[in-house]
């Protein structure tokens, strides 16, 4: 009875003819997991070979429909002798979420004795879904039915667990079976199986007439069956009209933003914005500042990298990829013939030369692996349903805008595997960086703590090139025979005025001065100067909360006059405050509140080190051995293994994002490309 109920409930929502012997009347069947399930079945129904079924021809996306309505009329008229016509359309794009005419592809179908089919996979949470909608005029006849639509239930509210879906009109069914060349007791189901027959004896058997037993053979998925149902309910209930208008208008919003000046250099909706559309958007993020080879293009954060990126720091899913659309992604992706067939070259893993395929000893490149899939194109997808929040719009939105801006210089904390196409974390890099993070902030799950997370993460990846390069420039100066003799003040009240610089004590000399025993406590103390939760907090020493208005290059030097030096804390456990100084000229002088107090108060940053134990010695070198150049660079001449594959490489490499941090460090840039701090 309950799959009764449910299999009525899909034959209402969709508006299907139940009457028995109406030339409409459909059949509500459930197949499979989703809509691939359901276009099988029709596959296989029609006994449709492969290169029948695959062979398809495409029309060039305009912002006109008519025109494609024309190209669809000239094909019908030239295929019109043909017995057998079908026509199989998305009732919208899951790339773009533009609707297309359904009622005006049918009309054009039937006119020439078509098949009309509609796979509603991408947009059928978003839309109605008619099997029988009214006439785009006044007819004699309503040529505007569907014939059928395959339905993928579980992308509906409440969905995932249901059951794909066929609603398909009894003459398909009919249809076949006349011009099988036999009769119907001769003929096998698509799927014969349990339940498909009605008697069978030593030698013959009875295949049954009802079409539900014929095309849903085995033992049921009720469970799947009652949720399909159950979902079609809902959607009822929440009036699909009504759902429609929502998207529409939550397409808009969000287009508006995306689009909005300032972001048309970075962000690339895809497909056409003036269409009808419901809020379902593929896009890619440009990096206008890195340039292809050619230097005619800005290289793009990889669409998987972005994906994992918006997971990780906003807890936002989103995926990548082509979505089983690779031609009308090549079309959105502004491809011409050339560069697909560059692609393919690369991706089959053949020589520039076009005749080099002819000689490889696997001519079958369905048994091939695919070549350098980190270069295979694609970009994010993401959707809204209906019932999204305005706040949890707004959260995706302002995420998005961030990461065209800033989501590049995240890059080095990931790694890329030339051969699958994976970006996984560097797990040192990953400590590292989040070592200088409050705990807090990372524990609580609030929204308003993922950009600044993110902006930290970004100056823990500066630190750690800085550090790099220290190190490279203590590895050219000569050591220092003799210690320096500076002596440590206590850190002064912010409000405090001075205007020398502190001259420091070495750790043996500092004792001598009692005043550096206890160094006062700023009156606005929040951070732990501890960088690692296996240190201990110094009760002592406390850096000021940090503000919203500190400038990038005042970060910059704030990184540049703390990170020569180290906080001993043995020392400090002591009841010494030494400074333990690198042999490095550079260090000898650190700068006092007038000019660099006030910076400090505004960032918050950490005055330490990574330096404060061998544990997180050991951390800093397997961080910056992640990091090293030489890394860098191999993963990338991973990627580029041939003079193609240099030419094609269309996104943004950890290593060209460490070189803009170094280059910077050296020699920063009038409009610095790092984040404020918040």
């Amino acid at each position: 009875m309950s799959v009764k109920i449910a299999r009525e409930t899909i034959r209402r929502c969709t508006n299907a003819t139940n009457t028995p012997g109406h030339e409409h009347q459909a059949a509500v069947i459930f197949s499979g997991d989703g809509s691939t399930s359901a276009v099988n079945k029709v596959r296989n129904v029609f006994r449709l070979g492969d290169e029948a079924y695959w062979t398809r021809k495409s029309i060039a996306d305009t912002q006109a429909s008519k025109s494609h309505l024309d190209v669809l009329e000239s094909q019908l008229i030239l295929h019109q002798h043909r017995p057998l016509k079908l026509g199989t359309f998305s009732a919208g794009s899951n790339l773009t979420g533009v609707l297309n005419d359904t009622v005006a592809i049918s009309e054009l179908l039937h006119k020439y004795n078509a098949f009309a089919f509609f796979d509603y996979a991408g947009v059928g949470p978003y839309t109605t879904i008619d099997m029988n909608p009214a006439p785009s005029s006044n007819q004699i006849r309503n040529l505007a039915y569907k014939d059928g639509v395959f339905i993928s239930t579980h992308k509906f509210l409440g969905g995932p667990g249901a059951s794909g879906v066929l609603v398909a009109r009894f003459e398909i069914f009919d249809w076949t079976e006349k011009h099988s060349g036999t009769n119907r007791n001769d003929y096998v189901p698509a799927a014969p199986g349990g339940g498909t027959v009605d008697m069978v004896i030593q030698g013959k058997h009875k295949y049954t007439n009802n079409v539900l037993a014929r095309e849903e053979a085995g033992t049921p998925n009720i469970l799947a069956t009652i949720r399909t149902g159950l979902v079609f309910r809902l959607q009822e209930i929440m009036d699909p009209a009504w759902i429609l208008q929502k998207e529409y208008k939550l397409a808009r919003n969000i287009l508006g933003r995306l689009t909005a000046p300032g972001m048309e250099k970075s962000i690339h909706i895809l497909g056409a914005s003036e269409r009808d559309r419901v809020a379902v958007f593929s896009l890619t993020i440009a990096v206008p500042r890195m340039l292809s080879r050619d230097k005619e293009r800005p290289l793009q954060i990889h669409y998987t990298l972005l994906s994992t990126l918006m997971n990780d720091f906003f807890g936002i899913e989103m995926r990548g990829g082509c979505m089983c659309a690779g031609p009308y992604a090549s079309q959105l992706l502004k491809f011409d013939a050339d560069k697909e067939a560059a692609f393919w070259r690369l991706l089959m893993g053949y020589d520039k030369d076009p005749n080099s395929d002819n000689n490889r000893p696997c001519t079958n490149i369905h048994q091939m692996d695919l070549h350098s899939k980190s270069l295979k194109p694609g970009f994010v997808r993401f959707s809204f349903s209906y019932f999204a929040k305005d706040k949890d719009v707004e959260f995706v939105v302002q995420s998005l805008e961030w990461m065209a801006q800033f989501g590049y210089l995240l890059i080095p904390l990931y790694k890329l595997d030339a051969r699958t196409g994976e970006w996984t974390i560097r797990e040192a890099v990953r400590k590292a960086v989040l070592s200088g993070i409050p705990s807090k902030r990372m524990t609580t799950g609030q929204r308003k703590h993922c950009i600044p997370v993110a902006i930290h993460c970004i100056y823990g990846l500066q630190k750690l090139f800085q550090e790099q390069s220290k190190s490279r420039r203590q590895q050219s100066i000569p050591p220092i025979s003799q210690p320096l003799d500076l002596n440590l003040k206590g850190y002064p009240d912010s409000g405090q005025e001075n205007s020398r610089s502190q001259i420091f004590f070495a750790p043996h000399q500092a004792p001598r001065d009692p005043s550096n025993t206890a160094p006062r406590r700023p009156e606005n103390s929040e951070s732990s100067i501890a960088l690692h939760n296996d240190l201990e907090h110094d009760n002592l020493l406390r850096v000021p909360n940090m503000l919203h208005n500190v400038s990038s290059s005042d970060v910059s030097s704030i990184i540049s006059s703390t990170s020569e030096y180290t906080v001993d804390l043995n020392q400090r456990r002591m009841g010494s405050t030494a400074i333990s100084l690198p042999s490095s000229p550079s260090a000898t002088t650190i700068h006092t509140p007038n000019s660099t107090s006030n910076i400090l108060k505004k960032s918050g940053l950490f005055l330490t080190s990574f330096l404060t134990s061998p544990k997180d010695q050991r951390l800093l070198d397997d961080a910056l051995k992640e990091l090293s150049m030489d890394s860098l660079r191999a993963e990338i001449n991973a990627v580029e293994c041939s003079e193609l594959a240099k030419e094609l490489r269309w996104f943004v490499s950890p290593l060209d994002v460490a070189l803009l941090y170094t280059q910077e460090l050296a020699n920063p840039s009038q409009t610095s490309p790092f984040p404020h701090m918040n």
